[in-house]
């Protein structure tokens, strides 16, 4: 696998020099894609995707997080037309995948908030249009489009994730795996279970990952996950071969340190690596 932090990155190709000494530092080899991907011109997305392979970087995903279900007509329709532009860009530049959420009809226009459209079969329905208008006419050779499931849809468990993936049935879309959006109350407290049974299949369609930890915490207002440092709570998984993984959320880079030693040390006692960035002879080192 290939390590990396969503919130550490170079920032330009400028700082590609002094972040490669920081990636050695902490083993890392991938790097989400730059900021604001859907207004690049392909001339900077090549540049940026050159400039990463031959600092020895994957750039793994990029992250396109507006709320595609809006019910703004025109709002959807730009955004729509912005996520192309991303993909199409993503593709210049090398970009392994392009992350998306299923969306909401939710008033604060949050993708991530609940309501019931999402959960519905409108909302099931209404997401796929949407991934099929993104992929219309656009043919990457390498960049695939990937979903992250979450709590407030349907796109969330296991079976209901491989039964949608099934009708996309593209092999242009995959998975955005995070397993911490995935637990229930039934599998959050045995998650190693609902991991091995659930990896096989889930894994062939995986398109990158974000490595996180949960715990639940005692709340007054009942049901609560939270994240936390990895190995600090119940999930236990790693992914095979050259897939890029992700730590997030953390609020500061040295929290982002921290978690990279704590997976190298837990991938190291499953007999697994990370692989390490290997620079093309002559440039960035």
């Amino acid at each position: 696998m290939r390590l990396g932090g969503v919130a550490i990155h170079p920032g330009s190709i400028e700082g590609l020099e002094g972040f490669c000494t920081l990636a050695d530092d902490h083993g890392l080899s991938a790097i989400v894609a730059p900021a604001g991907l859907d207004r690049m011109d392909e001339e900077a997305a090549a540049a940026w995707g050159e400039a990463a392979r031959n600092a020895g970087l994957v750039i793994g995903e990029a992250g396109f997080w507006e709320n595609l279900q809006t019910p703004d007509g025109d709002l959807a329709a730009d955004r729509l037309a912005r996520l192309r532009r991303t993909l199409r860009n993503a593709e210049v530049m090398g970009c392994r995948s392009v992350a998306i959420l299923p969306g909401t009809h939710h008033p604060s226009d949050k993708g991530f908030a609940a309501d019931a459209f999402i959960r519905s079969k409108e909302g099931r329905c209404a997401v796929l249009a949407t991934i099929r208008a993104a992929l219309d006419g656009v043919d990457p050779a390498s960049t695939r489009l990937g979903m992250e499931p979450y709590a407030a849809s349907f796109f969330y468990r296991p079976e209901e994730v491989l039964d949608f993936l099934d009708e996309v049935d593209d092999p242009r879309f995959g998975l955005h795996l995070d397993l911490a959006n995935m637990l229930t109350v039934d599998t959050f407290f045995d998650s190693r279970a609902m991991i091995e049974h659930w990896m096989p299949d889930l894994a062939p369609h995986a398109v990158s990952c974000h490595l996180k930890d949960l715990t639940r915490p005692v709340s007054p207002l009942g049901l609560a996950f939270a994240e936390v440092d990895l190995g600090n709570g119940a999930i236990d998984a790693f992914l095979p071969a050259d897939m890029t993984v992700f730590c997030e959320h953390f609020a500061t880079e040295q929290d982002y340190f921290r978690n990279f030693d704590l997976a190298h040390a837990l991938a190291g006692a499953q007999g697994v690596n990370f692989l390490a960035r290997h620079p093309s002879k002559g440039d960035v080192t």
